[in-house]
């Protein structure tokens, strides 16, 4: 004999499977965090990077009085930390040049020598 409603299967419970409760597990929460941990310091170091290169571009800029187009390649910086030295290559009516830039440990630049 039928008897109408709901037929579940003995020895089953709602929420579990075979081996343990269906929740998120403890290790993809560990992961998931540190690849978002991972993910903020990577892209605040590139922040900060792209930051300081566009700084020093902008002051070789103004002070040796160039054109955006003059500058002849990447800006590279030397150094530990914060403080260091950038150097700007860069192409003028006279020829190609070097600015050097002192980066100090507070932040602050310093043109040193405009290349000429």
């Amino acid at each position: 004999m039928k008897v109408p409603g709901r037929v579940t299967s003995p020895g089953r419970t709602p929420g579990k499977d075979a081996r343990q409760s269906q929740r998120i597990r403890p290790i993809l929460i560990v992961l998931v965090l540190f690849v978002l941990i991972s993910a903020a310091v990577w892209a605040a170091l590139f922040l900060t990077a792209s930051t300081t290169k566009n700084d020093v571009r902008r002051l070789v800029q103004t002070q040796c009085r160039l054109a955006s187009t003059s500058f002849a390649g990447d800006v590279s910086i030397e150094g530990e930390g914060i403080a260091g030295t950038a150097r700007v290559p860069y192409v003028d009516s006279t020829g190609s040049h070097t600015a050097i830039v002192r980066i100090g440990a507070d932040g602050a630049y310093s043109l040193e020598t405009c290349g000429r």
